[in-house]
């Protein structure tokens, strides 16, 4: 808290929603625990308990303190500083900002044009968000992602990629409840060690915090069933989970 001086108002947000999802993670966690463990550690729980939620309840308090600032308007005089000391880039911003609007126009131009192949009478938008897979009501989400990243993985086995690195682990879990306001809906976590036993996480939000009604659920489940090849290989083989399977070497 001592270093936090100014918020913008998206960090604002997420940090609260953490700051109440951190919580009930805690109490979910310490009541298991203390039903389970028969360790005399276990007895000195409640303490340990009290002394977290004490330090969330002050940063909870420190942070509704705050008035947070627009997302515009943050951080926007040291900007060009700190693109030329922590990028090292040479552009100015009017160059950056005109180079992706050129990318922006290169890519909805993409898209016109698979749109008028699909169907001419419709946006792509609505193309898009039209396509739900025939067999998203019988199949599971996470046995979906599972057999797709076994697929990857025998894939790049065949062209010549590294058998160790592809075959280190990698677990398909629910995006832990402290994670879900900081983390998109699909994730990647890598393990902590350069042990190639160690597994990594690639995680997927079913469900959204205070918003778990039939709808939501419906809409988040065809997103990630119209998605999982993309996804899978984003998030594991050849991505996240390759690429940091390689650092960690």
């Amino acid at each position: 808290m001592a270093n936090i001086t100014a918020v913008p108002e998206t960090y604002h947000q997420a940090s609260r929603s953490m700051v109440a999802d951190s919580k009930n993670y805690l109490y979910r966690v310490a009541h298991i625990l203390t039903d389970d463990s028969q360790e005399e550690s276990s007895a000195m729980l409640p303490e340990y308990i009290q002394k977290t939620s004490t330090a969330l309840d002050a940063m909870d308090k420190f942070l509704s303190s705050l008035t947070p600032r627009p997302d515009r308007e943050f951080a926007v005089k040291t900007l060009p500083q700190t693109l030329n000391d922590h990028f090292l880039s040479i552009r100015s911003l009017d160059e950056i900002y005109q180079m992706a609007v050129e990318d922006w126009h290169i890519n909805l131009a993409y898209l016109e044009n698979l749109k008028a192949k699909i169907d001419p009478s419709s946006s792509w938008q609505d193309l898009y968000h039209g396509y739900y897979p025939s067999d998203i009501d019988r199949t599971d989400t996470m046995s979906l992602y599972t057999k797709e990243i076994d697929r990857l993985r025998t894939f790049f086995s065949r062209r010549g990629f590294d058998t160790d690195a592809l075959d280190t682990p990698v677990e398909i879990a629910e995006t832990p409840a402290y994670l879900r306001s900081v983390r998109g809906a699909a994730s990647f976590a890598a393990a902590f060690s350069g042990d190639i036993r160690e597994k990594s996480y690639f995680y997927i939000t079913t469900h959204l915090a205070g918003q778990n009604t039939s709808t939501t659920y419906s809409l988040l489940k065809k997103r990630f069933h119209r998605e999982f090849k993309l996804l899978s290989a984003h998030e594991t083989i050849p991505g996240h989970h390759y690429l940091d399977t390689v650092r960690r070497k």
